[in-house]
């Protein structure tokens, strides 16, 4: 699509299941919207550190409590488990709650390992116990979360810039892409024991701050390719988004 070339969308015929109910932070921003694996809550995270929970269909904002002494940049429900919300935030925590008790504190806190703001959690839709997680430290690392008083980092790999965005591809559970700021975006790829973690390609460095990337969920036949992937990036400063043919072998 061109520069400055509009793009039009016909949603007639759309039906929106639910509103999301999220909170308005008085003299804050609301940094992050995450929506659980059921559909049935949601979480929202500020930049006063505080995070909050709505249930489907709610007016307004349920609990609230303050998480962290500095901008919440992630907030992020456990793929497997729906009480168990992630958050990770400018003080270089990573938290977990027990939303039925948030109030109780967290249920872990690991302030050691990031040198640098916590910027993205993922839960892993594939394989239950495992988090990936990224910082402004330029690292990707990858987390075992059976030990719930202390999760055990199994891998970490350098991308060159600092990591805003990750997602697990849709099919293949080894692939993760991420949009490593200043460096462009990556395609990382883990071993089946999720013992290493490698960068497999870059691509898009020639962009302005990327911080969004997401993959195509389409299923191979409605691409008409089942030997490449196709993935999206969006930047920052010169207001692109871009669509990526990637081989899976790459």
């Amino acid at each position: 699509m061109a520069d400055g070339q509009s793009l039009s969308c016909d949603w007639s015929g759309r039906e929106l299941c639910w509103p999301v109910s999220v909170r308005r932070f008085q003299d804050a921003l609301c940094t992050c919207v995450s929506v659980s694996g059921t559909g049935e809550r949601t979480a929202t995270s500020s930049s006063d550190g505080r995070l909050c929970l709505a249930a489907k269909g709610e007016s307004s904002s349920g609990d609230c409590w303050g998480a962290h002494e500095a901008e919440i940049w992630s907030c992020s429900f456990d793929h497997w488990q729906a009480d168990l919300l992630l958050s990770g935030a400018d003080d270089c925590a990573l938290k977990g709650w027990d939303i039925r008790s948030p109030s109780h504190g967290p249920t872990f806190v690991n302030r050691k390992t990031h040198k640098a703001g916590v910027c993205t959690i993922q839960s892993s839709p594939h394989r239950q116990h495992l988090l990936a997680t990224g910082s402004y430290d330029e690292h990707v690392r990858l987390w075992d979360l059976r030990s719930m008083q202390q999760p055990v980092m199994t891998a970490e790999v350098s991308t060159g810039g600092g990591v805003w965005r990750l997602r697990w591809h849709p099919s293949d559970p080894q692939l993760l892409g991420c949009a490593c700021m200043h460096n462009g975006a990556a395609v990382l790829r883990m071993d089946d024991d999720q013992q290493s973690l490698h960068v497999q390609c870059h691509f898009g460095e020639d962009e302005q701050l990327v911080y969004g990337f997401d993959w195509s969920h389409a299923q191979p036949h409605q691409t008409g390719s089942t030997s490449s992937s196709f993935a999206a990036t969006c930047s920052f400063y010169d207001q692109r988004l871009r669509l990526w043919k990637l081989p899976r072998s790459a």
